[in-house]
């Protein structure tokens, strides 16, 4: 309808500036002036010719009667119309689309899914390398603090035991003590035991000396764990092993009637005798 509208004007200017002009042709005249209601909106309203579109004889001669380059121009025109008419179309119906709303709020989440089947089960990987190194150096770290706490508690309780027995003698990592008391070897082997040591054997000469001032102070010989109880002529230190340092007096150790024990005499020097004699008792620790 926009097309009729403004094609129609433009045809009947074209009309009314040919009237003289067509005034000889009145076949021409009466569908010239409808031209547009002929083409578009309805048939000629001239009674001289039946329904339908003028010959291409008479198209012709209306093209000579107007100029060419007024009909050319005219055609452009057109063109540019039909061209802006396209244009409004497509304006017309995207504002009837609408803009495009805002998104809306996420929906509620479905409910899960089956359960799907097991996978193929993936190709064994290779042997993992276990680097041990470390684990190594913190072990021997481990036994070797083991090690100093040993050694650590060991010196805690020779020193302990010192406090709680006055009458003892330090030599080293040993320390001597008595209690005064006197003993057979079985008797004066279970005291020192019970007390957490060993009945006294001198390993070297510090050792050695030091026993000789206990038993300078109480002027007893004093009873050592050396023996050779076990074996005859081989004397052994309580925990089995044989002896290295020796200090007999001479012509000793005889064995006269049976004497297995050893004792030490007013000078620091050992002499055998019998195991079931009393001597005062001296414990290491």
């Amino acid at each position: 309808m926009l097309l009729l509208l403004v094609l129609s004007p433009l045809f009947l200017g074209v009309s009314m500036q040919r009237t003289t002009t067509l005034a000889t042709r009145g076949v021409l005249r009466g569908w010239f002036p409808n031209a547009c209601t002929l083409v578009i909106c309805a048939p000629p309203e001239t009674e001289e010719r039946d329904q339908g579109l003028p010959a291409v004889q008479e198209l012709q001669g209306v093209k000579e009667d107007i100029n060419n380059s007024e009909f050319e121009r005219l055609e452009t025109q057109i063109r540019d119309l039909q061209t802006q008419l396209d244009i409004l179309k497509a304006s017309v119906i995207k504002t009837q689309q609408g803009l495009r709303g805002i998104q809306g709020p996420p929906g509620k989440v479905g409910p899960p899914g089956q359960k799907g089947d097991q996978g193929p089960t993936g190709q064994t990987g290779s042997p993992g390398k276990c680097d041990d190194s470390e684990l190594r150096v913190l072990k021997t770290q481990m036994q070797d603090l083991h090690t100093q706490l040993h050694a650590l508690r060991e010196e805690v309780t020779k020193h302990v035991k010192v406090l709680r027995l006055p009458n003892g003698i330090r030599v080293g990592e040993k320390v001597f003590h008595t209690s005064g008391l006197r003993g057979a070897y079985e008797t004066a082997e279970a005291k020192c035991v019970q007390a957490g040591g060993v009945l006294a054997s001198p390993r070297n000469a510090d050792e050695n000396r030091a026993l000789l001032e206990i038993r300078k102070s109480h002027n007893v010989n004093i009873i050592l764990g050396i023996n050779d109880i076990q074996t005859e002529g081989t004397f052994r230190y309580p925990g089995g092993e044989t002896i290295g340092f020796t200090n007999w007096s001479k012509n000793e150790p005889n064995d006269a009637g049976g004497e297995d024990c050893v004792e030490m005499v007013e000078n620091g020097l050992w002499n055998d005798f019998p195991c079931n004699g009393e001597k005062l008792i001296v414990c290491e620790y």
